[in-house]
């Protein structure tokens, strides 16, 4: 009977030391990924970057969890930021820009609890600057890489024509369209073409959407001459690629991979989410390994920049070619600046325009504002482990 005692005396003994060492219960998610309403019901980022948190928890004996909001608005992403800090997660995981004030309000609100924002920067409204706080990283990507290839895959190519349309005049569309310009200068000048050779046209949209008045501009610039655009956001490169369709030009699409959805994508630009999840969880592992405060961009160096495409669409730019600029771009011979372009550099000439909105632009922008404000909220989770 003593023995029976003591060892429960000394199980308890050993449970109350584990615990105060910080020995992590098995049954409380260590990451939990916060999505919108479409949660991973589809093939997609949202999807990938789930799988590599499950399979990230799992091989190391934890628990992954999901919280999918009920409806799409601030207040429910907000919500279900709140369910997983409340489940006791260890690391709150979200992704895109919508998620960036709901994070930025969570990361005030749960000091003790650590997140990480993939593309995107927490923000307490929309255009402010980002503001990330010692519990929060931000993981983004070097858009300015992205755009390099782009543009010099274009020239290489035999494209002289070009263009760049971006939802927004962001930091990251900034990059992306800089990039572009200097990935074609550095083609112009392989290729040993004349000044003035290339020429680009760009426009920052108000914003990223599918409306027939990009359309409209798309096939503008397609009939004064445009032989390819490089689109940056996920409903304009819809835009632009049903514009590409009527007048059988082309499209490069980012934020988004089109390339199967039209032959008149020849490729898309494109992060490789499921590589930078793994470096950051590994980050996050190790002592000292998490990088609160900081944005921590992911490029080519890390594997975490790719071309999505089919060479066979290319008449003159290999598979060989691509790898050689990726290799010039990790060793260093190649260094592409992330600073604002505004003019080209002589062999590629680049004149920026002004975006067009219309009053209906206007009126749709303050009724979807309107409506997120009155809509309610809600949450669903689900755990793995």
């Amino acid at each position: 009977m003593k023995r029976k005692i003591i060892g429960g005396i000394l199980a308890a003994v050993m449970i109350a030391g584990l615990a105060a060492c910080g020995a992590e219960d098995p049954n409380i998610p260590r990451y939990s990924l916060v999505t919108n309403k479409e949660g991973i019901s589809t093939e997609g980022t949202v999807s990938n970057i789930w799988n590599v948190v499950e399979s990230t928890a799992s091989s190391s004996n934890h628990k992954a969890a999901l919280y999918t909001a009920a409806i799409d608005t601030q207040e429910a992403y907000l919500k279900a930021i709140d369910k997983a800090v409340d489940d006791k997660s260890k690391l709150v995981i979200a992704y895109g820009k919508e998620m960036e004030i709901p994070v930025y309000n969570g990361q005030n609100a749960h000091h003790g609890t650590k997140f990480f924002l993939i593309d995107g920067q927490p923000r307490e409204k929309e255009g402010s600057k980002a503001d990330i706080r010692s519990n929060t990283c931000s993981i983004t990507f070097l858009y300015e890489q992205e755009g390099f290839v782009a543009g010099y895959a274009a020239v290489k190519e035999g494209f002289r024509n070009l263009a760049f349309m971006a939802g927004g005049k962001t930091d990251e569309n900034i990059r992306y369209c800089g990039g572009f310009v200097q990935g074609a200068e550095q083609a112009a000048s392989e290729l040993s073409l004349a000044n003035g050779s290339v020429k680009i046209r760009g426009v920052y949209e108000e914003n990223d959407e599918l409306s027939p008045l990009r359309m409209a501009e798309a096939l503008k610039w397609y009939n004064d001459g445009t032989e390819i655009v490089f689109t940056v956001g996920s409903n304009l490169s819809r835009a632009v690629a049903k514009a590409a369709d009527a007048v059988d030009r082309r499209v490069i699409s980012a934020g988004v991979d089109l390339t199967g959805s039209s032959d008149k994508v020849l490729f898309a630009m494109v992060p490789v989410y499921e590589t930078a999840v793994k470096l950051a969880l590994a980050s996050f592992e190790e002592k000292k390994g998490f990088q609160g405060g900081k944005d921590v961009e992911y490029g080519v160096s890390d594997g975490c920049i790719k071309m999505s495409v089919d060479f066979a669409r290319f008449a003159k730019f290999t598979e060989s070619d691509y790898n050689a600029v990726l290799d010039k771009i990790k060793n260093g011979s190649i260094t592409v600046s992330a600073d604002e372009v505004t003019a080209g550099n002589g062999l590629v000439g680049l004149t920026m325009e002004e975006s067009q909105q219309t009053a209906a632009d206007t009126s749709k922008s303050t009724s979807d504002s309107t409506a997120s404000k009155t809509s309610e909220s809600g949450t669903n989770s689900t755990v793995s482990g």
